[in-house]
């Protein structure tokens, strides 16, 4: 996922965006900190890798972070694009893959700082 951040990544921020892609996770899962960070990575890693970490406050608090860092939604998107690619969701049931449509839908809407798009209606056939 890290390396398809690049592809949404601002103008010559592409291999920053990958290294927050790669640091959220480690602060999100081991006993890494913010501030380990900041003793080897410049302060828009920190930040990115800090808005793209899961914490108390819930989704709409986390979103928020996410759309205001430009690396952060770069990442989000990517991981978003990583989650719901075709051959990943080929390998789960209907029901399950409708779930997580929509929740990913959801999801790159807030990330954006925008509003949801709404779901597309399905047209009769004749």
């Amino acid at each position: 996922m890290a390396d398809r951040a690049r592809h949404f990544a601002p103008a010559g921020q592409e291999e920053a965006a990958e290294v927050v892609g790669w640091w959220h996770d480690v602060v999100e899962d081991t006993g890494v900190t913010l501030d380990d960070l900041r003793e080897d990575f410049p302060e828009e890693i920190v930040t990115g890798a800090d808005a793209m970490t899961r914490r108390q406050g819930g989704r709409d608090v986390y979103y928020r972070r996410v759309a205001a860092h430009p690396l952060a939604r770069a990442v989000e998107q990517a991981d978003r694009d990583d989650s719901t690619d075709p051959a990943r969701t080929a390998l789960l049931d209907e029901e399950t893959r409708a779930r997580l449509a929509r929740k990913h839908t959801h999801s790159r809407g807030r990330a954006r700082g925008g509003v949801t798009p709404p779901a597309r209606r399905r047209t009769p056939t004749a």
